[in-house]
């Protein structure tokens, strides 16, 4: 054997692999000489058109001695048989480059055995061990599942099964880039097809199946197939894959399997029939997991697939499998159904009166919980409800510009306690079967219990949302409720938008770009994680009804966090609300789904209330000042001494008064006056009903307030009264009675300084007529 020969075969046999077998037994050790040479060469029937054997086949049989480590770690050398076949192909000008290709073919007695031949001697060649088990540059899967093989260096080398091929372009080409470039190489990649078709089979389909391809939770593709009934149904879909680009796959079918913690076998839960795969197409089959109410902590999942013909080119890639946790709420009977357990109807705007309502219940609720007299509660609740209300109103306005404010924070923690305690629900059915009129006074009430830590942040500026608005302290809480307590959450939303506002910049009046911030709430029932993926949170979104979304393009809405990073992001329906033209969303957070204002926040939150009274206290002082607050259904209006007015008359808005501002209008009217000129009052009913007053001034460097509390007004009717220098007022009078002040107190320190009320004295009788 000649030198030259020897040497291709000792780079050939450095190509081994150590894959599995799949398909056909090697021979057994030992009889590689009854092996027919004819089977592993290529013949003048083989070639294609213009390509000849100009010296027919060379074919040797020998034994050589091939070193291995053993388990204990001892270098072994043992003999191997082997059979070489050696060939010279002319391709006779075909591809407009003549020349020729040699190839070497050695049959060993099994791959281990090529594989220990190569690792002895790849040195002397320069290769890199690692492609012999993972590589196949020649790109062809039926190498893939039962061998490796790489492509540069003037070769192309192949190992299949035990054998193991070199064809070498005999053109002077040496160099990997040369070979990539040059004719030679096309025509050296001919040969090797020829022989991969002769000694592999001919070409089949070729299923394939990746673990990032099974999906749990989509964010927006296959939208339609994720309608899960309910939590505990848990929909999965898997991509199967024809790679073959000539072969179809047909009666292809696909199972998903799961084995629980604990279980040594997975279990079949479905198998779904695909049809036909057409060559380099994919399909999406859907399987449901009924998860039968249960949790799940790391169960296996594995999706397989097959076909019944052709036979699959590489069948090793024809499965795939991920570890899966899912946790959900659930109420002892039921888990949470996305459709029914939500609401049907569009979350609704808040007006001025559900504001007022809102703000006056939450104020009441907070210190009702710290302060047991009820003077002091109501004194506490008034002074503070100015600055709240504005905080507030300012607040949900950009949130409704946005298109996200309302009801949100109602709707999302009465469908969660509906869902816990179906007797809180007004009327029997489903929550998505409620009309708005019948479900909006529980909404009302529940939305203040929730909105305590929206107060703070909106009282203070930033401070909740900087200390608490964490995408991997949400993800965490999200966790621990439904997987120990399966109960939903609140999720927390905050973002910026960008608004257009005036300004005074030294006495001009500019128009300057702002940011703002909104919010919104949506309810989280469920959470899947998976190995290697995004954390997905399914919730309730109030501003799109599941319902509506049902048989619509759109996914069930979703957040996804990367449980490493905290990198998050929301579903596509719910991307193109928040996260689209001038606004953003920015923030996330979660919070226990409550029906009450816990002690705790009460605690929390009084202390930034009173530290904002006191700066609000602070800034009438400096600016001789005093604010005044009405409480419709009325509208009021100031004159000072001059006859300038400031204020509402005949529903117009008028402001004469020099340092008089007009904070706030309609259900709530908050007036900042000056305090050292005395003013006429003048209150005329807007309808029929209760009207109350507030003026708050600095007395002694303490916040103190005189509350005028349900004088009745009507439409049309009037009361007047005189707001002395300093803030003071002594009564209302109108439609024959004079209204006292119901109560004057101050705050000083922690201390409610309390006065009481003074009986209403009815006007003066007119004498009869003589």
């Amino acid at each position: 054997m000649s030198t030259r020969l020897l040497s291709n075969v000792l780079v050939a046999l450095l190509v081994a692999s150590s894959v599995a077998q799949v398909a056909a037994q090697p021979p057994p050790p030992g009889v590689v000489d009854q092996v027919s040479p004819s089977d592993y060469a290529l013949l003048e029937a083989d070639l294609a058109q213009g390509m000849s054997l100009p010296d027919g086949i060379n074919v040797e049989s020998r034994t050589m001695a091939l070193g291995h480590t053993d388990a204990q770690g001892n270098f072994v050398r043992q003999d191997s048989s082997a059979m070489t076949v050696s060939e010279r192909i002319d391709v006779g000008g075909n591809g407009g480059n003549p020349g020729a290709v040699s190839l070497y073919v050695a049959i060993l007695d099994s791959p281990e055995r090529a594989i220990a031949f190569a690792r002895e001697h790849y040195g002397n060649y320069g290769m890199n061990p690692e492609w012999m088990v993972n590589a196949n540059e020649f790109g062809d899967p039926r190498i893939a599942a039962d061998g490796g093989s790489v492509v540069g260096h003037g070769r192309v080398i192949i190992r299949h099964r035990n054998v193991v091929a070199d064809f070498n372009w005999l053109g002077g080409l040496t160099t990997a880039v040369a070979i990539e470039q040059q004719p030679g190489q096309i025509n050296t990649l001919k040969v090797a097809r020829l022989w991969v078709n002769k000694v592999a089979g001919p070409p089949g389909a070729d299923l394939s199946l990746h673990p990032d391809r099974m999906l749990v939770k989509h964010s927006s593709d296959y939208a339609l197939r994720e309608r899960e009934p309910a939590a505990d149904k848990q929909y999965m879909l898997a991509q199967i894959d024809n790679v073959s680009t000539d072969v179809a796959a047909r009666g292809v079918k696909a199972r998903l399997s799961v084995q629980m913690p604990g279980e040594d076998e997975y279990t079949p839960v479905q198998i779904v029939n695909l049809g036909t795969i057409a060559p380099g197409a994919s399909v999406w089959p859907t399987f449901e997991w009924d998860l039968r109410g249960e949790n799940v902590t790391r169960a296996g999942l594995l999706v397989d697939a097959w076909a019944d013909g052709p036979r699959d080119m590489n069948p090793r890639d024809n499965q795939a499998g991920r570890e899966v946790s899912i946790y959900y709420a659930h109420n002892g009977a039921n888990a949470y159904r996305w459709r029914e357990d939500s609401y049907g109807f569009n979350n609704y705007s808040v007006n001025d009166e559900d504001l007022s309502g809102m703000v006056k219940g939450l104020l009441a609720t907070i210190v009702g919980e710290m302060y047991t007299a009820p003077q002091a509660g109501e004194l506490l609740s008034r002074m503070f409800f100015p600055q709240t209300y504005m905080r507030f109103r300012d607040y949900l306005s950009h949130s409704l510009d946005t298109g996200v404010g309302g009801h949100c924070y109602g709707m999302s923690a009465t469908a969660g306690l509906y869902f816990m305690d179906s007797s809180l629900r007004p009327g029997g059915g489903n929550t998505s079967a409620l009309s708005r009129d019948a479900a909006d006074a529980n909404i009302k009430i529940y939305q203040r219990a929730q909105m305590v830590p929206i107060a703070r942040a909106v009282i203070n500026g930033s401070n909740w949302f900087e200390r608490n608005w964490d995408s991997l302290a949400c993800l965490n809480t999200v966790r621990q409720k439904l997987r120990d307590e399966r109960r939903p959450v609140i999720l927390s939303l905050a973002g910026k938008k960008q608004v257009q506002q005036q300004v005074t910049v030294n006495g001009q009046t500019q128009t300057q770009q702002v940011e703002k911030t909104w919010g919104h709430a949506v309810l989280a029932y469920k959470l899947v994680e998976q190995t290697g993926q995004h954390s997905v949170i399914y919730v309730y979104d109030p501003n799109l009804p599941p319902s509506r979304q049902w048989d619509k393009d759109s996914p069930m809405s979703s957040f996804h966090i990367d449980p490493d990073t905290g990198t998050w992001y929301p579903s596509s329906d719910m991307a193109a609300k928040y996260n689209s033209g001038d606004h953003t969303l920015t923030r996330i957070a979660a919070r226990e789904l409550t029906r009450d204002v816990s002690l705790a926040e009460a605690n929390a939150i009084v202390p930034d209330l009173k530290q904002k009274l006191r700066e609000m206290s602070d800034f009438l002082a400096k600016a001789n000042s005093v604010m005044a607050v009405l409480h419709c259904p009325a509208d009021a209006y100031f004159t000072d001494p001059q006859g300038r007015r400031t204020g509402y008359i005949n529903g117009r808005q008028v402001n004469e008064i020099p340092g008089a501002e007009i904070r706030t209008a309609g259900e709530v009217e908050i007036y900042v006056l000056p305090a050292n000129v005395p003013l006429t009052v003048s209150i005329t009913g807007t309808g029929s009903g209760v009207a109350g007053f507030d003026i708050i001034r600095p007395e002694a460097g303490n916040p103190a307030i005189t509350s005028f509390v349900d004088m009745p007004v009507r439409a049309g009717g009037a009361l007047s009264g005189t707001l002395a220098p300093g803030g003071e007022i002594a009564a209302f009078a109108g439609g024959g009675v004079t209204h006292g002040p119901t109560f004057t107190g101050s705050l000083a320190g922690d201390r409610v300084t309390w006065q009481q009320p003074a009986a209403p004295t009815p006007a003066p009788t007119p004498a009869p007529a003589p």
